[in-house]
């Protein structure tokens, strides 16, 4: 396209991405003529015209012969088997299975040594929509006493018909760099039953809810531009970086990192935009009566930019992947009766899921998973130590302790999205050197001191103990 060649050429920014965030931004008026003529009409019309909307915008961002040869098939194939032997627990476990290694598959052959923006792009999102469609649908055969409460909230009991599941999988505001979302919230909308009732309409209070998520998502596109203009993701192989004392290297790791987070920003932000303007987003009221429209919220910009543990990166961002994989993966390994080995078999397969590269593993078995476990564990030993938490710590040593706190989560984050930024092996092995492999020792320290040298007694938390007292003396 030779508009989008010579703007991307004039800003120096990668043609293929710009192309993808042009795109979502003409998603608005596909949007607005769905609202303004097509909601609470024929739900088939509806499907149809997502459908058709969604294979178009995919089509112009990735090409129609791989949308439809290598995204369009698997989606029917699935549908075919779905049809052909319904829904059960064998068939929803055959499926996630062959899904998963016909996206590794994919990977292999369409990624390169950098970072793609081609149909796999889209078709992850596609997986994750399928895959716990199946698992949904799968719920659906069981009796209400046999699931848990997840299960019944989003357990699918009819079998949806071709148009149904082909417009969920294919939801063009969403189709290009997803979030994900489950059938329901999907039918109900295209029923009617979504979208706040202002006589028959999508409620206006969504356009005030629309411009602020675009006024964030400007926010965070400036953010983004600003800081990579400095801190850009290969920062850690420049010579340059390499020369400065290492205390100054750590500390230009944090605005790296956040400008790695707000460019994910900027494409999860104009989604909402178009899922808010449709009324899709629209997720009930609050306690004071207040229409909310925020369910396609898939990333909270400025809880972002003051979270302070490694949980609070999980809540803020890529919430619907969070969700799903919470759902879909960790509940669903429970029985095996061991938290961490669940976190890592969820780790493992977010992994594969982003792509082949090794370094997907790196990032999130290696960083994340143990990341998450050293604070599960240092808190509760801090808190027996100190008599209290960062949150209730006495007069000013609170606000030094959430400096800390807001530090090692965040460093700790940049630290492991250098392997979102780097993919090739040698150039990821040497950024970690360059910072002297640092997290990675720390966790190693902090594993063998809590093992080796602090009592059991320092190890749960004061609440625990005290319920685990009160309940010995009942």
């Amino acid at each position: 396209m030779g508009f989008i060649s010579d703007l991307a050429a004039s800003t120096g920014q990668n043609e293929q991405a710009l192309l993808l965030l042009v795109t979502l931004v003409c998603v608005f008026p596909i949007a607005l003529f769905h609202r303004f003529f097509l909601y609470r009409t024929n739900p088939t019309l509806q499907h149809v015209y997502g459908i058709v909307a969604g294979v178009a915008l995919t089509s112009i961002v990735f090409g129609w012969y791989d949308m439809l040869v290598y995204a369009m098939s698997p989606s029917l194939v699935v549908y075919a088997l779905l049809f052909i032997f319904g829904p059960s627990s064998t068939l929803s476990g055959a499926i996630f299975f062959s899904m998963l290694t016909y996206l590794l598959s994919c990977y292999s052959v369409f990624s390169s040594e950098d970072y793609d923006i081609n149909w796999t792009t889209a078709f992850c999102v596609m997986f994750l929509r399928i895959t716990s469609l199946v698992m949904d649908l799968s719920d659906g055969k069981l009796p209400e006493e046999k699931l848990s409460r997840d299960q019944k909230q989003f357990a699918v009991r009819r079998f949806p018909n071709l148009l149904e599941y082909l417009g969920f999988v294919w939801f063009y505001p969403a189709v290009l760099v997803g979030p994900t979302d489950n059938l329901s919230r999907y039918l109900a909308f295209t029923e009617g039953r979504l979208g706040g009732d202002d006589n028959g309409r999508v409620h206006s209070s969504s356009f005030g809810a629309a411009a602020i998520t675009f006024g964030k998502t400007i926010f965070a596109a400036v953010l983004s531009t600003v800081l990579a203009a400095y801190f850009p993701s290969n920062l850690l192989i420049t010579p340059e970086f390499e020369a400065l004392p290492l205390p100054l290297r750590w500390l230009r790791c944090l605005p790296m990192g956040t400008a790695t987070f707000a460019k994910y920003c900027i494409a999860w932000g104009l989604t909402e935009v178009s899922c808010t303007l449709v009324g899709y987003s629209y997720n009930g009221t609050d306690k004071n009566g207040k229409m909310r429209w925020d369910q396609m919220n898939n990333v909270d910009v400025f809880g972002f930019l003051t979270y302070t543990s490694s949980h609070g990166v999980i809540d803020v961002f890529n919430k619907k992947t969070n969700d799903y994989l919470k759902r879909y993966i960790f509940k669903r390994v429970a029985f095996l009766g061991n938290k961490n080995l669940s976190m890592a078999i969820m780790a493992a397969f977010i992994s594969l899921w982003h792509g082949v590269h090794i370094n997907y593993l790196i990032v999130f078995i290696l960083c994340e998973v143990p990341m998450v476990i050293a604070e599960r564990q240092f808190w509760p030993v801090f808190e027996n130590l100190a008599g209290f938490t960062v949150w209730t710590a006495p007069g000013l040593l609170r606000y030094p302790l959430i400096l800390l706190a807001w530090l090692y989560a965040h460093f700790f984050f940049t630290y492991g999205s250098v392997g979102m930024n780097v993919l090739q092996w040698n150039n990821l092995v040497q950024s970690y050197k360059n910072i002297f492999f640092c997290c990675h020792i720390a966790m190693l320290m902090w594993f063998s001191t809590y093992a080796l040298l602090i009592p059991s007694r320092l190890k749960k938390s004061p609440q625990a103990a005290a319920a685990a007292a009160a309940a010995k003396k009942q």
